[in-house]
């Protein structure tokens, strides 16, 4: 994740005085087909997944619908503060205050 952040914020410095705000959505592992692929290969393919599942910070995966509602949260908000900053999605229950808080 440092490498994220690293280029999230040089390329917001960089293009801050051309209005360009960058952010960083950070979504930790994705509720995809490749966790099936992962998990298939086990002899409990329920069981792998329930133990992916318990490793993550908030106990389940994000989905792809979570990641989306963010990236529109940031293009819908216009907040032209909102720059270099790392948005975690392995922690929905903050994103989901920001966005309901409107």
């Amino acid at each position: 994740m440092r490498l994220e952040l690293a280029l999230t914020r040089a390329a917001a410095i960089d293009h801050v005085g051309e209005g360009v705000r960058i952010n960083c959505i950070a979504p930790g592992t994705v509720d995809t087909p490749w966790i099936e692929r992962i998990t298939g290969g086990y002899d409990d393919p329920a069981q792998a997944r329930r133990d992916m599942e318990s490793r993550q910070p908030h106990g389940r995966f994000v989905t792809p619908e979570e990641i989306a509602a963010m990236a529109v949260y940031l293009d819908r908000r216009g907040k032209p503060f909102a720059w270099q900053i790392p948005f975690p999605l392995d922690a929905w229950d903050r994103v989901t205050a920001l966005v309901n808080a409107e």
